[in-house]
């Protein structure tokens, strides 16, 4: 009995003890929770770290976007790259000068016909106006088209055949153009302007190297008969659309098919 009521005593203190540590260990692992301004000033930080990274992934997606663009534009050849923006310089000019000074541009540097038959007053710039009529359009959609077109075309040729090759074949296209339609219109006093004939002269030969990309049923058929139906093509839109230069663009066509064909042969070499 004397050993029990002994122990008792012993024992709540060793309790009193305990329960006395263990309100020390609680009051060390209560948590503090931050003030009302305190957490206005965490969420301001987080609101200016949020906007900092907006504006470094807005960054970066715009130097991933001039870079995509950078490197298309590097990977154009020089002859298609050059040629578009000088037709574009060209029409900017056009644009911007009075519309008397614009008819003088296109009727000195235009291919006409009359004058090199007598109908019209030869003048120097007939020397150079089967060339630089080639470079000179009637308007935004005229050179806008065009240029789209060379991009395409000149793109293909050139990284096919180099710069020297494409510069070649582009002046013998354009100049076969207007020589078709000085034979086809001899008197005309007209000007021809435009690179439509020198591109349908790129447009040949994408078809005959492209030919296996199309449908079984057209391409064996083979490529000159894709040629003769876009020439019938180009006649038809030409006698329904008054004032084309169908003639021009007819003139490209066949020369292009005409080279391909001498090239074919080994009359001529490509490269």
């Amino acid at each position: 009995m004397n050993n029990i009521n002994g122990s008792g005593p012993n024992n709540n203190g060793n309790d009193d003890k305990r329960a006395g540590n263990g309100k020390n260990e609680g009051d060390d692992s209560v948590i503090q929770f931050p003030s009302a301004k305190e957490r206005r000033k965490i969420e301001k930080e987080k609101l200016k770290q949020e906007r900092i990274w907006r504006e470094e992934y807005k960054k970066q997606k715009q130097a991933e976007k001039e870079s995509f663009f950078t490197a298309r534009a590097r990977n154009i050849p020089p002859f298609t790259k050059y040629s578009i923006i000088l037709m574009l310089l060209i029409q900017i000019v056009l644009t911007l000068i009075p519309q008397e000074q614009r008819m003088e541009i296109v009727y000195n540097l235009g291919f006409i016909p009359g004058i090199y038959t007598g109908q019209a007053p030869l003048t120097i710039f007939a020397l150079i106006s089967p060339f630089t009529s080639i470079m000179i359009h009637g308007g935004w959609v005229h050179v806008g088209f065009n240029a789209f077109m060379m991009l395409i075309m000149g793109m293909f040729f050139e990284n096919s055949f180099g710069f020297k090759r494409t510069l070649q074949f582009f002046i013998i296209c354009g100049l076969a153009g207007n020589l078709l339609y000085f034979i086809l219109n001899p008197f005309s006093l007209n000007p021809v302007i435009g690179a439509s004939g020198a591109l349908n002269g790129f447009f040949a030969i994408f078809l005959i190297f492209n030919i296996s990309m199309l449908p079984p049923q057209i391409s064996n058929k083979g490529a000159s008969r894709l040629i003769l139906i876009w020439a019938a093509i180009i006649i038809l839109l030409g006698l329904i659309q008054s004032g084309t230069a169908w003639q021009s663009h007819l003139g490209g066509l066949l020369s292009g098919w005409a080279i391909y064909e001498l090239w074919k042969r080994r009359k001529i070499k490509a490269h």
